[in-house]
């Protein structure tokens, strides 16, 4: 429960560190592939990982789904890098 409570702090940070600064303003899609995004991939892996011990192949779809959701942001990073 604690890395919950870690995660969500993280999450806190960066949403404060992004409204703070003045130089650029996110729009819709850095707010989802920069803080929402990665918030629920967590938040998935840590429901699914109690989840493992019960109903593994549930918990396992649970895994690849966050996992396959972390690689959005990368590849919009990777791509936002180029352009």
């Amino acid at each position: 429960m604690r890395e919950l409570v870690e995660w969500d702090n993280f999450g806190e940070i960066i949403r404060r560190r992004t409204r703070r600064q003045a130089a650029y303003r996110p729009g819709l899609q850095d707010w989802l592939f920069h803080v929402t995004a990665p918030l629920a991939a967590y938040g998935v892996f840590a429901v699914s990982t109690p989840l493992a011990a019960s109903r593994f192949r549930e918990a396992l779809f649970g895994f690849g789904s966050a996992a396959l959701l972390l690689l959005f942001p990368g590849v919009h990073n990777a791509w936002d890098a180029v352009a």
